[in-house]
């Protein structure tokens, strides 16, 4: 059954007993569907944990306090839910990769993050994305960037208030890139990657060369088995690219 968290639609939904010594923060982005067998592979392992589906009213607002205020309260939320000692893990994609990174962040026992589809400035997706506004105004009728002008707000001044929901993740996380991803492109994400790892050693990226933006975050959720049993060998995905075949695996920094 879902459940609705705070004031800007976000819903959730808890499965699992809540033993097992582990629990998964699973964000979805806009698309709500894309992690359905991610749960069920998670149900079937015997873990435990809560799926978010943020939705897009907090982002496409034009209110610039909404996002980060929406972050919040789903970090906050996830704490109080999380067993107390479980080592806690992170999967999302897209607009769900941005909200979980600040999860994991703020978490009290942060053991591992696979995002897909994610790593650009959020203040630059609403306001100088043309792919992600033509999305926004086909789907939702709304033009995300005039939005948030109509509220006085400026790329420059989004993108500073954005600033501190922007970091990713100090622990260890795998992040998955697509070649043909246009909401997030791969020489701007690859960019802030470079930048991230600088400070975190365990931070790994996979390209996969002729994935899109959904490609890129279906490629997660089919192989997250893959890349758990990998991650359980001392963060050994570099050691073992065997287990997550046909993809560009590399460390930082990377030159495209």
């Amino acid at each position: 059954m879902s459940h609705e968290v705070g004031t800007y639609g976000t819903t959730y939904t808890e499965f699992g007993d809540g033993s097992g010594g582990e629990f998964y923060s699973v964000v979805s982005g806009i698309a709500s569907g894309e992690f359905d067998n991610v749960i069920e592979y998670l149900l079937a392992t015997g873990r435990s944990g809560v799926h978010y589906r943020p939705g897009h009213l907090a982002l496409l607002s034009g209110d610039g306090d909404a996002l980060p205020n929406q972050i919040r309260e789903i970090t906050e939320h996830f704490k109080a839910v999380s067993p107390e000692g479980a080592q806690q893990y992170f999967i999302s994609g897209s607009l769900g990769g941005g909200i979980n990174s600040y999860v994991q962040q703020h978490s009290q026992n942060p053991e591992y993050g696979y995002y897909a589809a994610t790593g650009v400035h959020p203040a630059g997706l609403v306001m100088d994305n043309p792919a992600f506004r033509a999305g926004m105004r086909i789907f939702y009728k709304v033009d995300p960037r005039r939005a948030y002008e109509r509220n006085g707000w400026t790329s420059p001044d989004l993108r500073s208030h954005w600033d501190r929901i922007s970091l990713p993740p100090e622990s260890p996380y795998t992040l998955v890139l697509g070649g043909l991803d246009y909401i997030v492109p791969i020489v701007t994400a690859t960019r802030r990657f470079n930048k991230w790892s600088q400070s975190n050693p365990d931070a790994t990226l996979h390209i996969r060369p002729t994935q899109g933006h959904t490609g890129a975050i279906r490629w997660l959720a089919n192989n997250l088995p893959l890349l758990m049993a990998a991650e359980q060998e001392n963060f050994g995905i570099v050691q073992r690219p065997q287990a997550v075949p046909t993809t560009l695996l590399v460390r930082a920094p990377v030159t495209l």
